[in-house]
């Protein structure tokens, strides 16, 4: 489980890099304004994190479900025996 739940953390900060870096390059290619072109960027940088929470974040909370229903098993069968 601590396996998937490492992948969705690496795969979302793979993605962000990405799109940071994409976003980077646009706003410099696609905006002449120097005095905005960090509002502009922080607005997408924004905008990118409301797209990975509801991407990843369902599958997030189903990794961390079953961790914890995997912890309650085996609190289960330490008290009442593995039989």
């Amino acid at each position: 489980m601590r396996k998937i739940l490492l992948q969705i953390f690496s795969f979302s900060f793979i993605f962000m890099g990405i799109f940071a870096l994409v976003r980077s390059l646009m706003v410099k290619n696609l905006t002449n304004e120097s005095e905005n072109s960090l509002m502009v960027y922080m607005y997408g940088l924004g905008h990118d994190m409301r797209t990975f929470s509801a991407i990843f974040l369902p599958l997030f909370l189903c990794g961390l479900f079953s961790y914890i229903g995997l912890a309650f098993k085996n609190r289960k069968y330490n008290i009442m025996g593995g039989g």
